[in-house]
């Protein structure tokens, strides 16, 4: 798998836990898309944690774009975002 499109899908936070554990298992995916999902903070921490979780175990992670635009997360999510930017895998 490549590519996830989530967008509009609705999945909030509660998704983001599942999404997160597949991003953690998943080191193929070039290109997630979480746009419009009602995600808070909770649901970016999950988010970014399981990338950071599969950039430990594996190495390295494919990911280029994620996008999530147009979501409810503050400024704690957006310092979520960029702790996971600052491991250097998202180009």
């Amino acid at each position: 798998l490549l590519e996830l499109n989530l967008a509009c899908a609705n999945i909030g936070d509660a998704g983001c836990a599942f999404i997160a554990g597949a991003l953690q298992r998943n080191s193929s995916l070039q290109s997630v898309n979480l746009r419009n999902n009602h995600i808070g903070q909770e649901g970016v921490e999950s988010i970014t944690e399981g990338l950071a979780l599969s950039w430990k175990e594996k190495g390295a992670i494919q990911l280029k774009e994620l996008n999530l635009g147009h979501n409810l997360f503050g400024d704690a999510g957006l310092h979520a975002i960029s702790k996971v930017l600052a491991l250097g895998f998202l180009q």
